[in-house]
């Protein structure tokens, strides 16, 4: 009994695995043919890919080049799976009903995924703002260099790359300093009450004007921004090239000419020690 036991056993084994060998036969064409179609969809995607490169060229919206060349690589990639189904017998509509009923628990296992895919390709398309602007993303300020349908690519002023999720982008709130030609920031200079205010600010406004960078429209201004019990201190606002770096050098560049404007006007500058303490106790003031 045993041994027939066990020849039976083996024999349904033999059984099962020519089964299996003559529906791995039967399909492997079918398989092969679709492994072939997709290559060949590949090679097209790869194609399409590199002539929607060379034709973003001229078109002088980065944003729009890289939305039309994603599009048009994963249009053509879609369309491959499609035909290699077809090759396979798989109707797309029972897969695509199949998906369905499942999609719920899918949708919730790939939330963020889907999330940054969905972003992403709402910010190429509003283009909130583009590759090479500079901008703030919750804790992340910096250069914008590549935007993926997953992640933004932002490069800090320090040279670091920071891979900001899309959909952290999408729903954060960002500010775009370059969303203009031109921004403006303000110099301030402290003076003791014993000079002159009102040639101190004819002095400061007119240096200002002469600076190269400043812009001319708008004009810069200058005020009395406030007393304190050592010092009052005049805040002269201009106008400049809205890049960090560019606007940084020429606040730089004021700042030095108007210090050598009041010492040729003969306006001193104040004693540095009492300065720290006057700059200290106006630091809490709101700004206006």
């Amino acid at each position: 009994m045993d041994d027939l036991s066990s020849a039976s056993i083996v024999e349904n084994i033999q059984v099962a695995i020519v089964h299996l060998f003559e529906r791995l036969g039967a399909g492997l064409p079918l398989l092969l043919a679709a492994i072939a179609v997709l290559v060949a969809f590949g090679i097209v995607a790869v194609v399409v890919r590199r002539v929607a490169r060379y034709g973003s060229r001229f078109i002088k919206n980065p944003m729009k080049a890289s939305l039309i060349r994603l599009v048009s690589y994963y249009t053509v990639w879609l369309i491959g799976i499609f035909v290699a189904l077809d090759v396979m017998g798989v109707d797309a509509r029972s897969l695509v009903t199949g998906l369905g009923l499942g999609g719920v628990a899918l949708g919730f296992a790939l939330k963020d995924v889907l999330s940054n895919l969905v972003s992403g390709l709402f910010i190429l398309i509003a283009q909130t703002f583009e590759i090479g602007d500079q901008i703030v993303v919750g804790e992340t300020e910096g250069t914008v260099e590549r935007i993926q349908i997953r992640a933004t690519h932002i490069r800090t002023y320090d040279g670091r790359l920071v891979l900001v999720p899309n959909g952290e982008v999408f729903m954060s709130r960002v500010t775009n300093n370059t969303a203009s030609d031109l921004r403006r920031t303000s110099v301030f200079v402290y003076l003791e009450y014993n000079q002159d205010v009102e040639l101190a600010m004819s002095v400061i406004l007119k240096t200002v004007l002469d600076v190269p960078g400043v812009a001319k429209n708008p004009a810069a201004s200058i005020r009395l921004r406030d007393l304190t019990t050592e010092h009052f201190y005049i805040e002269t606002r201009f106008w400049t090239d809205s890049r960090r770096t560019r606007l940084r050098l020429v606040a730089s560049d004021v700042r030095v000419a108007i210090i050598n404007a009041l010492e040729g006007a003969g306006i001193a500058l104040p004693n540095p020690n009492q300065l720290d303490v006057s700059m200290q106790k106006s630091s809490d003031q709101v700004a206006e």
